[in-house]
């Protein structure tokens, strides 16, 4: 069974679960680590790590602040990253494109430098995911109104963003993160592979979970966005 796989259906049904016990006003980011931690403890490792300082944007960060974090890692008996994961749960707040958008770059960099397997987690009402898959900033449509989604949310279609010819409204939306990382090398295109997502069908109130599986090319060329003109 493909990680991803385990992890939507794992956490769904933990969720499921959670919410019998009356702890749905509980669901948030930090709620989700522990079914993904153990999920992934038990395929890769035993040791999970949640807030994990990231080991290439704390090397060229610019300005003051909170360190930049991986949600969750899991590390060998050497103390070693074997797997990291960021997740975004769709609350009472909206996820936003931009945050979807960075997590992406985050976790792309890491498979790059270090081959791990890495993984993008995003849980809510379904109702709210399928709004959210459905908007207009999340397909940011080209000129001949081909939709262009961020990830795509079945098996089959566009399984990639590209950033050498992003939208106007999707170049606003990430480039003062380029500007905290000027010497931050990123792909031309992040690619993923298809998600799962579970329950497949259901009620607009019941919780969905999608993981998809953030890859590296290293065929594809990388640029420092900050010093290109598409950013500027």
């Amino acid at each position: 069974m493909r990680t991803v796989k385990k992890i939507a259906e794992g956490v769904a049904g933990w969720l499921l679960y959670e919410f019998h016990c009356m702890n749905a006003d509980m669901f948030d980011e930090k709620y989700l680590t522990q079914p993904i931690g153990n999920i992934l403890k038990a395929k890769y490792g035993n040791r999970v790590d949640a807030e994990y300082n990231h080991p290439i944007l704390n090397q060229g960060k610019k300005g003051r602040g909170r360190p930049p974090q991986i949600d969750l890692v899991i590390k060998d008996n050497q103390n070693q990253m074997i797997a990291a994961v960021e997740s975004k749960w769709y609350g009472d707040s909206a996820v936003s494109i931009k945050d979807i958008m960075w997590d992406l770059v985050r976790l792309e960099i890491v498979r790059h430098q270090y081959g791990i397997p890495c993984f993008f987690v995003m849980g809510g009402m379904k109702k709210r995911l399928n709004n959210l898959f459905t908007s207009k900033t999340f397909l940011e449509p080209n000129t001949k109104g081909e939709d262009r989604p961020l990830l795509t949310t079945e098996n089959h279609g566009r399984n990639f963003f590209v950033f050498t010819n992003p939208s106007s409204k999707r170049n606003q939306l990430i480039k003062d993160k380029f500007e905290q990382y000027p010497d931050l090398m990123i792909p031309e295109k992040i690619s993923v592979q298809n998600p799962s997502y579970y329950p497949r069908v259901g009620r607009n109130a019941d919780h969905q979970v999608f993981a998809w599986e953030v890859l590296s090319n290293n065929s594809v060329p990388r640029f420092n966005a900050r010093r290109s003109k598409i950013y500027k």
